[in-house]
């Protein structure tokens, strides 16, 4: 088995103008950091997420914490994350944040809005900014099923917010079904392969059904991988969900659900807590699945006989030999859709 047997660790090549480095994290149980940083959540509303004492802080030093291997001008290095930490932070992950606060705050600008609107506003960036936070992590070691489904997911979590910034906000409650739909299919599919593979290749197959007896909830409570207080929160949040997505009455945009009258298209302050409530819910969940599904598939991946392609999952592979001065490497390239893969062992 690969991960038993031989360790191997996966390297990245990184161009810094006219160096080339190639970068290996040491710890390969990514599984155990994120289960760390989740232990960070839920956030506070009124703390303060520039400080270095945040959780939100905390749940990136956490998510990355350990040694990385350096190959670079024949020689082999270690740096560990805590030394360019802080400035990857702020320079990166804050600024991601107050990019979409201040879009925010420029919606607001001709409307008021409570402390306690602003507050919610706050605890829903620091989950919008540590599912990000999570995105760049994941895909540096492919730790994940299928490539698609988790960018997909990524994305209607940022499509969320566009639309809710710009007062949509039924739209950006439909689009946060499709998060939660794809988050909970990612860790269905990776146990259930040949219906993945149906649903991927032939076009009268549709997503399985996220609830009911034959659903992928259910089906992913029976096999042991989410208990059953998770099985029913996602399923009352998917109901939720769901009024928006089947345009009950009361959730149109330009219906008072209290007085029953027409009212125009805009800032909607009400509108915009509900998007909050339900945003926040779906993160919060949405990270709980992610961390299992990353641990089960890792202990999937340590049990394969074969390396196997992290976007198509071939298992056929041409490898070259790398020679560089300080280490030997051999580069996969799979034979069905060209992703390579860098690693310091060869195998057969």
């Amino acid at each position: 088995m690969i991960g038993d047997k031989l360790k191997p660790k996966i390297y990245h090549k990184v161009t810094l103008g006219d160096e080339i480095f190639f970068t290996a994290e040491l710890d390969n149980n990514r599984y155990i950091k994120l289960e760390k940083a989740l232990m960070n959540t839920p956030f506070d509303e009124i703390e303060d997420f520039s400080s270095k004492n945040s959780k939100l802080y905390k749940f990136f030093i956490d998510l990355n914490e350990g040694d990385m291997e350096i190959l670079h001008g024949g020689k082999i290095s270690k740096m560990n994350f805590n030394e360019f930490a802080e400035v990857m932070f702020y320079e990166n992950e804050l600024s991601y944040l107050l990019k979409w606060k201040s879009k925010f705050d420029e919606s607001f600008k001709k409307n008021s809005t409570t402390d306690n609107t602003e507050n919610k506003l706050n605890k829903c960036l620091k989950y919008f900014t540590a599912c990000d936070m999570y995105s760049h992590w994941i895909l540096e070691e492919s730790r994940f099923y299928s490539l698609p489904l988790i960018l997909d997911a990524l994305s209607e979590i940022e499509a969320s917010y566009t639309a809710a910034v710009n007062y949509y906000y039924k739209q950006a409650v439909q689009l946060l079904r499709n998060f939660i739909e794809l988050v909970v299919a990612q860790y269905y599919f990776s146990s259930n392969t040949s219906i993945y593979d149906d649903w991927r290749t032939k076009p009268n197959k549709f997503m399985p059904r996220f609830n009911g007896d034959t659903g992928m909830i259910v089906s992913l409570q029976k096999t042991g991988k989410i208990n059953s207080n998770e099985e029913k929160r996602l399923e009352n949040l998917f109901k939720k969900l769901s009024a928006y997505s089947h345009s009950r009455y009361e959730k149109l945009l330009h219906i008072d659900p209290e007085t029953g009258k027409t009212q125009p298209f805009g800032f909607n302050e009400r509108y915009l807590n509900d998007w909050l409530d339900i945003a926040i819910e779906c993160m919060e969940i949405g990270l709980i699945i992610l961390s299992k599904h990353t641990k089960d598939w890792e202990k999937q991946l340590e049990n394969n006989e074969k390396l196997m392609c992290s976007q198509c999952h071939g298992k056929n592979f041409e490898v070259h030999e790398e020679k560089n001065d300080a280490k030997k490497l051999f580069l996969y390239t799979c034979k069905s859709c060209d992703n390579e893969i860098r690693m310091d062992v060869l195998i057969k």
